[in-house]
């Protein structure tokens, strides 16, 4: 048995220890709405660009030629 093996054997041995109303700040969280992903629906191109202001659109499509996307 290697070391992650004995690790993972101890802390399924172990017992879980939770903080009282943890149950229910999971479920809170969980109902929240969380934030759309900036990049949702962007290709690689058009992300490129956002994140490098000074990449033209020619260079980055010449780039991903070269790279093969």
């Amino acid at each position: 048995m290697d070391d992650q093996q004995l690790h993972d054997l101890g802390m399924a041995r172990r017992a879980a220890k939770l903080e009282p109303g943890s149950h229910q700040r999971l479920k809170a969280a969980l109902r929240k709405p969380r934030p759309k992903y900036a990049y949702y629906g962007s290709d690689p191109i058009e992300m490129a660009i956002r994140n490098h202001p000074g990449l033209t659109r020619e260079a980055a499509e010449e780039m991903a030629e070269k790279f093969g996307f």
